[in-house]
């Protein structure tokens, strides 16, 4: 369920591929997954995205996605 709701928002936003990194990486997938995890609150969960085509307005793509993936994500502190 929750993959089939992140996939939903990254075709809204146009997103081709995106990925997590870094040290949360683990939890990150984890969540994903529905596994009870560990959050550490002093790192943060590192999304990295590619679109598919550059977004007219780049600044406004970057703060509509980031809402989007910071509520999905609640209560890790996404990096994107």
């Amino acid at each position: 369920m929750k993959r089939e709701k992140l996939t939903h928002i990254f075709k809204k936003h146009g997103v081709r591929i995106a990925y997590l990194f870094g040290s949360q990486k683990e939890a990150g997938t984890a969540f994903l997954e529905g596994v009870a995890t560990k959050i550490d609150d002093e790192v943060d969960l590192d999304i990295g995205v590619v679109f598919k085509t550059f977004p007219e307005d780049a600044f406004k793509a970057y703060g509509e996605l980031y809402a989007d993936l910071s509520l999905f994500f609640e209560p890790f502190t996404v990096d994107l």
